[in-house]
């Protein structure tokens, strides 16, 4: 029969990676999610996270190996060089890398939980990747919804090895789009926890179910998947897997039995430098040993790794503020005490700091580079300074306004910069916030080409002092150009309204990834931002610093 669904992988050839990569970031945000959720310590699990994907990666790669091949690797020392992948490899090793950190840093419980979502609509999200991209085939099937691959393609070269087609074809034979079986698979899964979740009460229980779930369904999807070692009529991981569910399911159901809805979350907090030094290790792995990885898996690596460094950074910082109040104490009070004798008109108490307005004045640098739609590669800098004049009330609400104006220099020609400024409204309530404005770029040398004129979008809803999800559409800082981003992501806050320090990363559908720490000192005055953004292409960044100092009034 005459098929119409014929997919050319060279066409979608950074199709994979993006949705593996979108894969980890949706699967990380819903871990975060749980974890903020259960309320649970957030710097351990990052390190014990870590440590997971390695062991992931490494079990993927283990899995695709026979014995005798395994030996012969271990000796001639190349044997995580391995390019290829099994989903079920990278499931039981990270398994296993959790299972081991978590006890080393303090949790007495189960954690698989926190990735009983995460899981499944991540893997649905990658095999989108697989689809497009022409691995994890199908076998050969005259149906109305088979799909054709276009030669240079798994599929194709398969069939032509086996002798299936021509070599001259055109295509390759219709095959049954597994893929889809197992997105559809995912999503009943996420259906059936959902429903499941209330009745399951001893933690890990709800993860090992997906894990039982996902092994039921991916059974009877084999039978239509290309490759694999048959024994006795059925794939080794069709063997496996057959061992696998039966005992999974009793081991589910005697946990319940056994243990009930005993054993709480119980955490034993170790020293933040004893997380530390755990971490350490790992970040080794990425800096000296990226010849492993796949580039999508050094991407994945170096965002969760950047997160777990930005906060430990962010911990070290506030330890450092908690006790620099030593120093400025004694000078403080002391200056507290001389403006109370002179003038009673100029004290500023810290009820007057809940309700007033302030003047807050920035300047930054930022540098990068991005990718033009219909061109190469524009590397660029830039700087300028900005003022903003707010207002804060009683329930600390900032309403405001700011504007600036900066330079951008593109492509080293440091005698002909484009000069711009822009403007917003400001309105950040606890619950929600939002920032409308625009910008405007021109050339230096009045040509009107160049001149160009951008909204600014931003929105935030959570709260601010503890957890939050934001969007932004054209707000970098401390401009707003040159790279027209948007950006989804999730922040933290301090825990405290007096305080306005937070920690913000999330998506960049332009750079990839971005991380956003807001720190302030001494009150509420002086603020340092760094941003860093990152990860879509190899040579495709930008870096940030803003500093900011603030005036308030009585």
């Amino acid at each position: 029969m005459d098929n119409t669904f014929v997919i050319n992988p060279e066409k979608y050839i950074h199709i994979y990676p993006t949705f593996y990569l979108l894969a980890v970031y949706i699967g990380f945000i819903i871990v975060l999610y749980e974890i903020y959720r259960r309320r649970l310590p957030l710097m351990p699990l990052l390190v014990t996270m870590v440590w997971g994907l390695i062991c992931a990666i490494i079990g993927s790669k283990l899995f695709t190996i026979a014995p005798a091949e395994f030996f012969q690797k271990i000796k001639s020392g190349s044997i995580l060089s391995v390019h290829e992948k099994v989903y079920i490899g990278w499931l039981l090793g990270g398994m296993l890398g959790i299972k081991i950190f978590r006890k080393i840093l303090g949790f007495r419980f189960d954690l698989f939980d926190l990735f009983a979502f995460a899981l499944p609509v991540g893997f649905a999200f990658m095999r989108i990747g697989c689809l497009f991209g022409g691995c994890c085939f199908g076998k050969p099937a005259d149906l109305i919804w088979s799909i054709c691959y276009t030669h240079n393609s798994p599929c194709y070269d398969y069939q032509l090895h086996h002798g299936l087609i021509e070599p001259f074809a055109k295509s390759s034979l219709p095959v049954q789009p597994a893929q889809v079986y197992e997105i559809v698979a995912m999503i009943l899964i996420v259906f059936l926890l959902f429903n499941l979740r209330g009745h399951l009460k001893k933690p890990g229980s709800l993860g090992y179910t997906y894990l039982i779930l996902h092994s039921m369904f991916r059974f009877f999807i084999d039978f239509t998947k290309e490759g694999g070692t048959y024994i006795y009529g059925l794939k080794l991981i069709q063997w496996f897997l057959l061992f696998l569910i039966p005992i999974g399911t009793f081991f589910i159901i005697w946990r319940e039995k056994r243990f009930g809805s005993n054993g709480a979350y119980k955490f034993v907090e170790r020293p933040i430098l004893l997380n530390f030094l755990i971490y350490l290790p790992a970040l080794s792995f990425l800096i000296f040993l990226p010849e492993w990885l796949t580039p999508a898996e050094f991407r994945v690596m170096l965002i969760i790794n950047l997160v777990a460094c930005g906060f430990f950074v962010y911990r070290f910082i506030k330890y450092l503020n908690r006790y620099s109040r030593l120093f400025i104490r004694i000078p403080a009070t002391i200056a507290s005490i001389t403006i109370l004798e002179t003038s009673n008109d100029t004290t500023i108490t810290r009820d007057t700091l809940r309700n007033a307005f302030f003047i807050e004045v920035d300047g930054g640098y930022m540098k990068g580079a991005y990718q033009e739609i219909c061109g190469g590669l524009v590397q660029y800098s830039g700087g300028g300074m900005g003022v903003g004049g707010y207002f804060r009330d009683a329930e600390h609400t900032i309403i405001g306004v700011n504007v600036k104006s900066y330079f951008f220099d593109f492509d080293g020609e440091r005698f002909n910069p484009y000069l711009a400024g822009s403007g917003s409204f400001v309105f950040n309530h606890r619950y929600v916030g939002f920032v409308l404005g625009g910008g405007m770029v021109f050339d230096y040398n009045g040509d009107d080409a160049y001149d160009r004129v951008y909204p600014s979008v931003g929105a935030r809803l959570g709260l601010r002092d503890k957890a939050f999800i934001e969007g932004e559409f054209l707000k970098h800082s401390p401009a707003d150009l040159p790279t027209p981003v948007m950006k989804v992501g999730i922040g933290f806050g301090s825990g405290n309204l007096n305080n306005e320090t937070h920690f913000r990363f999330g998506i960049s559908f332009l750079d990839g990834f971005y991380i956003h720490p807001v720190i302030y000192f001494f009150n509420n005055r002086l603020r340092i931002s760094p941003y860093l953004s990152g990860g879509a292409e190899p040579d495709v960044y930008q870096i940030n610093l803003t500093i900011g100092y603030r005036h308030y009034f009585r």
